[in-house]
């Protein structure tokens, strides 16, 4: 039996509305569990291809289908629910008065019974490391633990996808490691948006290298990362 891809992307170009040019008919194909990596310079695509996972930019062409579902606007609602995108500075994700909160926001926009709410909060917090912090405002944690908290405010939507942008960036070693761990011990299907070859090494099975809005290779990281002609061709040497 074959299994629905988590996430299913095809011909996808997109040209911002400055006319500036982000994605050039990438396809790709993420399967329920599985870990890819997405690497390339600045301005290679990256970000803007996971904004069109939920919705929050529309493609110019091509299709996204997550869990079967296409990515169009009367089906948002529930795309939403089901990818977790995690920004990569996370105070774009932590806007309210203390944890709690933040993490009660999407489940409550959900319209789920308080108790629901809040059993979703501590389990949450409990699986990003975070318990017993709920009533701490945002600004008054670590830039790690903001990290972990912004990751817990998606895993609250019990999504089938996370998608996470720049993930470890600006982390001390510690905190690469916390979070290279806890990414790890997901079972959702990921896509990883990095910069950071070692991290790809270590948590992705399978890289696609983008570069000036295209994939230019797919496939393993240690064969993919060997090559110096590419990795100079994506500015990642």
């Amino acid at each position: 039996m074959t299994l629905t891809p988590a996430v299913s992307i095809r011909d996808l170009s997109y040209t911002y509305p400055d006319g500036t040019f982000a994605l050039d008919s990438v396809s790709l194909e993420l399967k329920p569990g599985e870990v890819l990596g997405l690497v390339g310079p600045n301005g290679a695509g990256k970000s803007t291809l996971l904004l069109h996972l939920n919705g929050m930019l529309r493609a110019n062409g091509g299709a996204v289908q997550v869990m079967g579902i296409p990515v169009k606007p009367k089906n948002y609602r529930e795309v939403r629910r089901r990818v977790g995108l995690v920004f990569q500075n996370p105070d774009d994700q932590l806007f309210c008065p203390t944890l709690f909160e933040d993490v009660a926001f999407g489940p409550r926009n959900l319209g789920l019974q308080e108790a629901e709410v809040t059993a979703r909060v501590r389990a949450s917090l409990a699986a990003v490391g975070l318990q017993g912090l709920d009533n701490k405002s945002a600004h008054h944690l670590s830039f790690g633990q903001k990290r972990r908290a912004a990751i817990a405010t998606v895993l609250a939507m019990q999504p089938d996808v996370l998608a996470l942008d720049e993930p470890t960036s600006n982390l001390d070693p510690r905190g690469k490691r916390l979070i290279t761990e806890l990414i790890a011990s997901f079972h959702h299907a990921r896509i990883i948006v990095t910069h950071d070859l070692d991290l790809a090494r270590t948590l992705c099975p399978r890289v696609a290298v983008m570069a000036q809005g295209r994939v230019i290779a797919e496939g393993n990281p240690q064969e993919l990362f060997s090559d110096h002609d590419l990795l100079d061709q994506a500015g990642l040497r």
